[in-house]
């Protein structure tokens, strides 16, 4: 939410509005599960913390959140090449063991 509502702000970063209401409007878009955890970040009411304190608190959060979703993508293709790997290997075994007992002589190709 905090990144739709940078983006609504960027052509007018104020819109005319005071820091608290450009606040007010940020959390009453909020759901009440979502104020909830403002709260909790703010340590208390969101809309009692400087403008300033809460953007700087919630820039964080979204970077951590970018992080955090860049290294479970990271960890998803990490298992996914393993596996890759894996069955490349079996498929390997499985070759060499066929070349091992093929015989020219069972050749069903018309040339003996």
């Amino acid at each position: 939410m905090w990144l739709k509502f940078q983006v609504v702000l960027q052509p007018c970063p104020s819109h005319r509005m005071t820091d608290k209401a450009l606040l007010e409007c940020f959390y009453k878009s909020l759901g009440p599960e979502n104020r909830s955890v403002a709260n909790q970040l703010c340590e208390g009411d969101m809309l009692y913390q400087p403008y300033e304190v809460v953007a700087k608190l919630l820039d964080s959060l979204v970077e951590a959140n970018k992080a955090a979703k860049k290294k479970q993508e990271w960890d998803a293709l990490v298992t996914q090449l393993d596996a890759l790997s894996n069955r490349v290997t079996e498929l390997e075994v499985q070759a060499m063991g066929k070349e091992k007992h093929f015989s020219l002589r069972k050749c069903s190709c018309g040339k003996k």
